[in-house]
């Protein structure tokens, strides 16, 4: 079984003090315990990152960044994300001025 992961559930998991921590801790605890394989879409690792870097920034968090984004890349490496926006692998290698 496949389970495509959310935001928020991403969010949660990968920022430690984040408000929804302990909750999605829970809630990928029972996606093991079931056997299921996670799923992650471009889109949804995009918006994460993006969520992540705001609510740390609010937090006025700055030094924190860094080491979260160090532990998205590694929780969700590039050949786990499954592409469903085909063009952003290409914007991604090219230049500014192709």
């Amino acid at each position: 079984m496949q389970i495509a992961l959310d935001t928020s559930l991403l969010t949660g998991l990968l920022v430690p003090n984040d408000l929804w921590h302990t909750s999605a801790l829970a809630l990928w605890e029972e996606i093991k315990a079931a056997g299921a394989t996670p799923v992650y879409f471009d889109c949804v690792a995009a918006e994460t990152i993006s969520v992540a870097v705001r609510r740390l920034r609010e937090k006025h968090r700055l030094d924190d960044i860094e080491p979260v984004l160090e532990q998205i890349r590694t929780s969700i490496p590039h050949k786990a994300i499954t592409w469903i926006l085909p063009d952003v692998p290409d914007f991604r290698a090219r230049s500014p001025s192709s």
